[in-house]
């Protein structure tokens, strides 16, 4: 049995769309989503994409960086693959990395999926496999306990973009700790190009990370930074004080503006409807 969640619909008289994740157990993420729906799995950096990827009618391509099964480039694809030009993953972990390749191929989605990690050289690297849970396997060593090591091919997305010829408007990037390396090698995509880029950073990495040499280049292209969190609206360069551990940051080069929160708010609402109680059971 297949067991399909409910993905938001951003209008009332939208028809609903599925997405099928298989049994629902082989990964932390599809035991998550099994058992809250999408309601409750970062609903707010879900929304951000989804709004950004409606936003300025570019066309331009996503790239997601540590995609896991592919959740956010699936979810993509089947809301906002209108806007997009093409749609890129990245997941080095090989058991993850095939259970997202029968997601994809059992949604009939097209995402191009790489196995992979991202970083600022092209070769291989060390990755540290987390005795916690897979979401939290990374190439920076002692980010989690690890219960073992392999060696992964690592890329870089400026490569990417000069072997595909995709023009990237929008950048996820979750890679427990391993955030400026994997920026550091887009820098040339992002100095011609400027998308959006929703990055994790933990509270504990924060201040690191706004005064590494990476982000004041960022700064010098006139990119600002947001807490992605709850309450609403975010203010640019500053923490959410009713939120300090916000983990996800959006950096854009320019301020966000009314349409941008409209679109917003029509998809955090929808996506807090996603509850289990509209998955369903298939063959």
């Amino acid at each position: 049995m297949g067991l399909q969640i409910a993905l938001p619909a951003p209008k009332r008289r939208t028809e609903r769309d599925y997405l099928d994740i298989l049994d629902g157990e082989e990964t932390w993420l599809q035991r998550r989503l099994a058992r809250k729906g999408v309601a409750k799995y970062e609903p707010e950096t879900l929304a951000t994409l989804l709004a950004l990827a409606h936003g300025d009618g570019s066309r331009g391509a996503f790239v997601d960086v540590g995609a896991h099964f592919g959740f956010y480039a699936a979810v993509l694809e089947r809301l906002a693959g209108e806007c997009l030009s093409a749609v890129h993953a990245f997941e080095p972990t090989p058991e993850t990395y095939d259970v997202g390749c029968r997601v994809r191929d059992g949604n009939g989605l097209r995402f191009e999926y790489h196995r992979a990690a991202v970083s600022n050289e092209a070769g291989e690297a060390t990755f540290y496999l987390s005795s916690t849970a897979e979401v939290t396997n990374s190439l920076t060593e002692g980010f989690r306990r690890p219960r073992g090591v392999l060696r992964v091919k690592t890329v870089r997305i400026d490569d990417l973009v000069v072997e595909t010829g995709i023009e990237p408007s929008l950048l996820k990037i979750d890679v427990e700790g391993h955030e400026i390396p994997a920026l550091a090698g887009a820098l040339g995509t992002i100095e011609r190009y400027r998308p959006a880029i929703v990055v994790e950073v933990l509270e504990r990495h924060h201040d690191a990370f706004v005064a590494s040499p990476l982000w004041q280049r960022l700064a010098e292209l006139s990119y600002r930074f947001y807490h992605i969190a709850p309450a609403v609206p975010w203010r640019s360069q500053r923490r959410n004080t009713l939120y300090p551990r916000s983990r996800d940051l959006l950096l854009v080069p320019k301020r966000l503006d009314g349409a941008f929160w409209q679109r917003y708010m029509a998809w955090r609402y929808a996506i807090a409807y996603c509850t289990p109680k509209l998955h369903r059971r298939v063959d």
